[in-house]
């Protein structure tokens, strides 16, 4: 259902997206939104941003109100409290809603690294560390190899083929719940 529904989705934002746009004389166009509007890791969001690339080639006058880190409740909470002048605007784009879903899973990554989720540095060192630490841990302990005795053993379990075996493996039994705690052990 959800890809008959994504589907949907996709189709329909490719055909309005062909649609061709024509601007009156004076003709204004406004974004709102979130940091992708604002034009997000762009050297020169003011020329490189999807509204100024929007409002070049269809020769309109635009203003860019979108803010980054902006949810879409609280774009809807300026809306109904009429925060923004949108009176003649010919075109008004949204793109909301990422930091709807990221904001959560950030939290989520900064408690379990134990870091201030509004500091994004310290989130990008402390995973880059974490990194570090399982590579170094990897070398250490062999988990490589184990890795790859999992993914053979695994495939055997779910073929039932145990041809791809070595002499070295040879007396081990495919994954299954009596052995998974040999994959852990060190090599």
């Amino acid at each position: 259902m959800f890809k008959k529904i994504t589907a949907i989705i996709l189709a329909l934002s490719a055909i309005l997206c062909s649609i061709p746009v024509y601007a009156a004389d004076g003709a204004k166009y406004i974004a709102l939104g979130d940091s992708i509007a604002s034009g997000y890791a762009l050297s020169h969001p003011e020329t490189q941003s999807y509204p100024a690339l929007f409002s070049n080639a269809h020769q309109m006058k635009y203003e860019n109100l979108a803010v980054p880190g902006k949810t879409s409740q609280e774009l809807l909470d300026e809306l109904k409290n009429d925060t923004y002048d949108l009176s003649g605007a010919s075109v008004i784009t949204v793109s909301i809603g990422s930091n709807d879903i990221m904001k959560p899973m950030i939290n989520a990554i900064a408690k379990e690294l134990g870091v201030d989720p509004e500091k994004e540095d310290d989130i990008n060192k402390a995973i880059l560390d974490r990194i570090e630490f399982i590579k170094k841990y990897e070398k250490d302990r062999g988990i490589v190899y184990r890795q790859r005795r999992f993914l053979r053993n695994m495939r055997q379990h779910l073929t039932g083929d145990d041809t791809a075996d070595s002499s070295r493996d040879k007396k081990e039994k495919p994954f299954g719940a009596d052995n998974i705690h040999k994959l852990l052990q060190p090599v």
